[in-house]
């Protein structure tokens, strides 16, 4: 049986104005702040309760996908500003032998992300932009740090 998309699933329908999501494929910058300024407004017109109703439905979405059930190395994000909770996720791939990978800024590069290994006694810190991030003093050995694709 084929899946409803997710965002009709998810998302509120709002009646009250008619707004248009940009172009997903944002080619300029300026189309690629307008995208994140609607999404992040949509996500902030969430409830609570939607918000982990939508945590909740897109986890159990990926856990029936096959690549995320046969993944070995899987990258993924801590929430930040309303976004999708995968920590679910995370306790199901830990479970389950996978390893996962949480992004970094890459302390020598300018607005780059490196991939660090991650489980739940990873020790983490707050980056420059408020968000949580593996430490990479306590536990990024280069065996542990993949480079973003």
């Amino acid at each position: 049986m084929p899946h409803a998309p997710l965002t009709d699933t998810i998302l509120p329908r709002d009646t009250h104005h008619d707004e248009t999501v940009p172009d997903p494929v944002a080619d300029t910058p300026t189309q690629r702040r307008e995208l994140r300024r609607t999404l992040r407004r949509r996500r902030r017109a969430l409830t609570p309760r939607q918000q982990r109703q939508a945590d909740k439905a897109l986890c159990h979405r990926l856990r029936g996908l096959p690549e995320c059930r046969l993944a070995k190395r899987v990258a993924l994000y801590l929430p930040n500003d309303g976004e999708i909770d995968p920590r679910p996720l995370i306790a199901w791939l830990e479970r389950r032998g996978a390893d996962v990978y949480l992004p970094v800024l890459a302390p020598l590069t300018h607005n780059r992300l490196w991939f660090v290994r991650y489980h739940s006694g990873t020790p983490m810190v707050t980056n420059r932009f408020g968000i949580s991030e593996p430490d990479t003093q306590h536990g990024a050995p280069r065996a542990h740090r993949l480079p973003a694709w």
